[in-house]
């Protein structure tokens, strides 16, 4: 078979690293063209892949813990109908901040086991920022119902995927 009828869906990682300058580090993390990517952006970048051609990659093995963040963030993302890009992502608009603040709480809360530093790096954020997140959506939780409903919804949907 050449290129030119190569399948997506028989496209595997032995494939694709070397033909992209992929580079897959000690700690787990990918480097695409020179750029870190932690494992939420890796999944995000498969599932990508998978819609536009259909490519069948095997969920990578790693941390089963941050498997699961990373799942939780991304039900957590469709109940605040939300992308995934942008639940992990730097912007402060009130929208993406409560998603993330509603997600940083119910991981710390499904994973238990995850120090606030793997927490952080699942968000790409410091250790002080998901603390700050945490500290204030348990506040938040006793005098906002509907920050109450949003987070009850989302555990839901998370507990569904796990």
């Amino acid at each position: 078979m050449s290129n030119d009828e190569l399948n997506p869906a028989d496209v595997g990682v032995d494939y694709i690293l070397p033909r992209f300058n992929i580079e897959v580090m000690e700690d787990g993390d990918i480097v695409l063209f020179g750029r870190r990517l932690s494992l939420i952006k890796v999944e995000q970048l498969v599932a990508d892949l998978r819609r536009a051609g259909g490519l069948a990659i095997e969920e990578p093995d790693g941390d089963p813990m941050m498997l699961r963040a990373s799942r939780i963030i991304a039900a957590v993302a469709a109940t605040q109908s939300i992308p995934v890009e942008k639940l992990t992502g730097k912007g402060r608009d009130e929208r993406a901040s409560r998603a993330r603040y509603i997600a940083v709480y119910v991981v710390r809360k499904l994973c238990p086991d995850l120090s606030q530093e793997d927490v952080g790096f699942v968000f790409d954020r410091e250790r002080s920022s998901i603390a700050s997140a945490i500290i204030e959506s348990r506040k938040r939780e006793k005098w906002d119902e509907g920050f109450r409903d949003m987070v009850a919804m989302a555990m839901a949907e998370a507990k569904e995927v796990l």
